[in-house]
């Protein structure tokens, strides 16, 4: 997983907090290649097939940290999504990354 954060030197931006994850399902060791498959079907449009990485972004909290955290766990949910074995690549019944258990943000409601 790489973790890229933007920082503007000496000025506040409203952007500074903004984190952004990619990674490559491929590059998941402990999943089976059926289940790399489901968490490609997860992300959605997060997963880019020509680059093979799933590619997410987070601002909605105030400070990096915050940020970067919530990607981690949104991460390990679809790992854990992906590893349930009452679903598979063929089952529509999937639920997109939207419908996960999320923590609330502060702009969602629930």
């Amino acid at each position: 997983m790489r973790f890229r954060y933007t920082t503007f030197m000496g000025e506040f931006h409203p952007a500074d907090r903004k984190v952004v994850v990619e990674f490559s399902p491929k590059d998941l060791r402990d999943l089976t290649e059926a289940q790399q498959l489901k968490l490609m079907k997860l992300a959605g449009p997060r997963y880019n097939p020509r680059k093979e990485l799933v590619k997410m972004s987070c601002d909605r909290f105030e400070h990096q940290a915050q940020n970067k955290r919530y990607l981690g766990d949104l991460v390990q949910k679809m790992i854990a999504a992906a590893k349930v074995r009452r679903t598979t690549m063929s089952d529509p019944k999937i639920p997109p990354l939207c419908m996960l258990n999320l923590p609330p943000g502060p702009n969602r409601h629930v």
